[in-house]
């Protein structure tokens, strides 16, 4: 038995987004871990939260991650494991999250912190099913609800400036076309101008109109976003676009997935990750 001293604080970090919904979502998702668990997952941000009013969000102050772990610290914590709510290694990951860390420290505070995986797919050699599951159950109940017969299917992210993040999409929509029986086409919501970013694809409004003039009739978007935010959800950008698509196209019907985090199975993903890098980290296991 492990002294539970020992054991590292958990936090379930995002991004970050000014929209109380989607702080208000991460709390959820951090309560059903911390439930599966039988231990608290404390949900933080990377940035942008601590700018929401409180009344936004019942009554409690969301907090970035150098936040809460400030308040850990002053708390007794000195462990910590963070696992990312990312599907890629972003620069947020590799550069603003080290440099977070390194600015507490540089304060004088001691203390010791390990990151998790990624949800994914993390590479071409792993054998993850989890979200490709997670994603084809998505599109066929989508399909399903909307009565879209035979949609032509597209992945839509974020979009990143990092070739690598932008693979994780990729090798997700090669995986999807062995189960939803055509490759997916690809866009993001956003990307920088040049052809050095072209990797990126096309915009969604782009390939949305690329479609419908070659004419088809049926999409479904596959959503690769987690919580709401300024592009998905009620109220964000791609419900605008599909809005404006569809009065441009009489003829054409568009559906979008729920988010990844409205899916029981991510759940199961987050724990897998904890639980590979409790055995990477050599950290107290997380059943002890």
């Amino acid at each position: 038995m492990t002294d539970s001293s020992s054991y590292p604080r958990l936090l379930l970090m995002d991004n970050g987004s000014l929209r109380p919904e989607a702080v208000l979502a991460l709390r959820q998702l951090a309560g059903a871990l911390s439930e599966r668990l039988g231990r608290g997952v404390m949900p933080v941000s990377l940035s942008h939260v601590h700018r929401i009013e409180a009344q936004r969000l019942d009554g409690e102050p969301a907090q970035t991650l150098d936040q809460a772990i400030a308040q850990r610290l002053r708390a007794g914590d000195r462990r910590f494991l963070i696992l990312p709510l990312f599907f890629g290694r972003s620069r947020a990951l590799t550069e603003v999250l080290p440099q977070r860390m390194e600015d507490l420290k540089r304060e004088g505070r001691d203390f010791d912190y390990a990151v998790a995986d990624p949800v994914g797919p993390l590479d071409e050699e792993e054998d993850d099913h989890a979200m490709t599951s997670l994603m084809t159950e998505q599109a066929r109940l989508t399909a399903l609800q909307a009565g879209l017969a035979e949609p032509r299917i597209c992945l839509v992210d974020h979009g990143s400036p990092s070739p690598q993040v932008t693979a994780v999409r990729h090798r997700l929509a090669v995986r999807l076309a062995d189960t939803l029986g055509q490759m997916p086409g690809e866009a993001a919501m956003e990307r920088r101008g040049g052809s050095e970013y072209d990797f990126n694809g096309p915009l969604l409004a782009e390939w949305i109109e690329e479609q419908a003039e070659s004419g088809v009739t049926e999409i479904l978007l596959l959503l690769m976003f987690f919580l709401p935010g300024r592009h998905a959800g009620a109220g964000g950008d791609i419900e605008s676009i599909l809005h404006t698509a569809m009065q441009r196209y009489p003829q054409l019907r568009i559906a979008a997935s729920p988010l990844v985090a409205e899916h029981p199975l991510l759940v199961e993903i987050l724990l897998q990750r904890l639980r590979d890098a409790v055995a990477r980290f050599k950290l107290p296991g997380l059943d002890d």
